[in-house]
């Protein structure tokens, strides 16, 4: 969803869609399920409980990773962090990994 979003507001949309797309084939894709959805809803809610505010793609992404007990790994930590539903672990300069335990 996030990635088709940035193509579509891109200067090179044509060049960024083939680029998804090559992607796609190079990877699984999970779908949002029930257990997703969930995760989704209550971190949302906890969240802005604790007054705190996380981009709905973002948190999809997260509670995707969360249900599916997978790692995150990405180059926008700045969305991340600080989050207490997820650690990171910082895997190089660039890009940092989440999970749902300490690593």
């Amino acid at each position: 969803m996030e990635l088709y979003y940035g193509a579509y507001k891109s200067q090179k949309v044509t060049g960024n869609l083939a680029k998804i797309k090559m992607l796609e084939q190079s990877i699984e894709m999970i779908p949002l399920g029930q257990e997703s959805a969930e995760i989704f809803g209550m971190l949302k809610a906890q969240l802005e409980i604790q007054g705190n505010r996380l981009d709905d793609f973002d948190l999809a992404i997260a509670s995707s990773a969360l249900a599916h007990n997978l790692t995150l790994v990405t180059n926008n930590a700045e969305h991340f962090i600080n989050k207490r539903f997820i650690n990171c672990c910082p895997t190089s300069r660039h890009k940092t990994t989440y999970t749902k335990t300490k690593c």
